[in-house]
């Protein structure tokens, strides 16, 4: 046998080179095929109302494809754990069907910016969701993983889970300003509002998505006068969903961003670039078993990297 499954290592991999040969290359190659096939149709309007206001209504339908490490790759076994994580060559895309509005005015002249307003509505069947089995819920052959509890993925077919969101965005270049000095201002500010609902037989877990906010606030301000430009620009958002475990989310976070650059000739400029300036660490929650999602919550995770500065000289040429 080979030595596997230190602390160090990766869900029971060998620790020696020849313990990976014999993990990953002792038995015959096995290759599986799947294929499907879909139309994406798409239908976009637009309507000039006035010369500086239009209205725009589109739908389209999509896909999203599985990842290619939950349809092929091996079994890891996870002996601490007793956890076997394993693909799922089975699983079919996710069908997306989009309905979406939008309002924009805009401005011209000395200050062009515009005002908009979208709203759209998507709707995802046989949604792609992580699955643990306990031992014994599983098919297992393997008599030395009768009490291996076993991760994959499977699709939903039995919901329809529903986004809809509002948007609100506005941006200009405040020309109209008297003072040269302040022409060269700039802001834009941006709301999103997300709601997510399920429908179907109401079994399995609640409806999550891990990529929703539900609130979310950005918005800046960027100046240039002559050599000079910079930027300082905001992003916060609200509470979301961590994967599709209830009871975990990521916390809300404020986070600030900055650029400046001095244009030295035609040809170089000198920059700065800083992300996250403020040093606001990203943090996880999670509320004890049977408790109502965000009540009586405690710190699960905190991953703090600390403020991204870079400097430079950029050349054109």
């Amino acid at each position: 046998g080979y030595a596997v499954n230190a602390a160090a290592t990766n869900g029971g991999r060998a620790l020696t080179l020849a313990g990976m040969k014999y993990q990953f290359e002792s038995q015959p190659k096995i290759i599986r095929r799947s294929n499907y096939h879909n139309f994406f149709p798409s239908v976009n309007l637009k309507y000039q109302i006035l010369q500086n206001f239009d209205w725009q209504i589109g739908w389209n339908k999509s896909i999203g494809r599985p990842p290619i490490d939950n349809l092929a790759g091996v079994f890891v076994i996870d002996e601490n754990a007793r956890r076997v994580t394993a693909p799922n060559r089975e699983l079919d895309p996710e069908y997306h069907n989009k309905y979406q509005t939008r309002f924009g005015y805009y401005f011209s002249g000395r200050s062009p910016g515009s005002i908009t307003l979208a709203f759209s509505k998507t709707t995802f069947r046989n949604t792609i969701q992580s699955i643990t089995y306990l031992p014994g819920e599983w098919e297992n052959d393997d008599p030395e993983l009768q009490n291996f509890s076993l991760t994959t993925t499977r699709n939903l077919s039995d919901r329809v889970t529903t986004t809809k969101n509002m948007s609100f965005g506005y941006r200009q270049t405040l020309g109209f300003l008297p003072s040269e000095y302040l022409r060269g201002i700039g802001v834009f500010a941006n709301y999103d509002r997300t709601y997510l609902t399920q429908s179907g037989d109401g079994s399995g877990p609640a409806a999550r998505r891990g990529t929703v906010t539900p609130h979310r606030v950005s918005g800046g301000l960027s100046y240039s006068l002559r050599r000079f430009s910079g930027s300082l620009n905001f992003v916060w958002g609200d509470d979301r969903p961590d994967g599709g475990t209830y009871g975990q989310w990521y916390g809300a976070i404020t986070k600030f961003d900055m650029t400046a650059s001095w244009r030295l000739t035609k040809y170089a400029t000198l920059f700065v670039q800083g992300r996250n300036i403020s040093n606001q660490p990203d943090l996880w929650y999670r509320s004890p078993p049977g408790v109502e999602q965000g009540k009586s919550p405690y710190l699960r995770q905190m991953e703090e990297y600390g403020a991204n500065w870079t400097f430079g000289v950029r050349g054109v040429f």
